[in-house]
């Protein structure tokens, strides 16, 4: 099991001893999905949210959405997808969940507080971290080893 954690500051400068220091953390089981987190929260700390996909809910082809799918079921006849979109609907409430979801968590909220807007820019590149030497080899090494097992299995 893994967790990842990222620490943070508060950026006010009046803020007290007890609101100065925050953490995130996420359980992110180990290994591939660990790491896997890790670089989707690194790609939108480097590249922000604009490649992340807006949510289907309310721009989706109407036979995407629900209702649309539950008419063009009944259209063909197939009752048995007409009365499972209409549960799902009804009794566990998708359709108002999916409403919620676009609302609240598709887009990411405006941050208008100067610090934060301040803080939140990006790094010019000639401040990012550099790779080591070591981690330039390794890279180099591994990278090697999987254009040879690509190309063993193409073979």
């Amino acid at each position: 099991m893994g967790l990842l954690i990222i620490g943070f500051e508060n950026p006010d400068t009046q803020a007290t001893e007890d609101n100065k220091h925050f953490s995130l953390s996420f359980n992110c089981g180990g290994g591939t999905t660990a790491m896997a987190l890790w670089e989707c929260t690194r790609s939108y700390m480097e590249i922000g949210p604009d490649p992340v996909p807006d949510s289907g809910v309310g721009v989706a082809p109407y036979e995407e959405t629900q209702i649309g799918s539950i008419i063009t079921d009944l259209r063909k006849g197939d009752m048995l997808n007409v009365l499972w979109g209409i549960f799902c609907i009804t009794i566990l409430g998708t359709y108002v969940a999916e409403k919620l979801q676009d609302m609240t968590l598709s887009h990411p909220p405006e941050l208008t507080y100067p610090n934060i807007v301040e803080w939140s820019k990006p790094l010019p590149p000639e401040q990012w971290a550099k790779r080591s030497s070591e981690l330039e080899e390794a890279i180099a090494k591994r990278e090697a080893e999987l254009a040879a097992q690509t190309a063993q299995a193409l073979a």
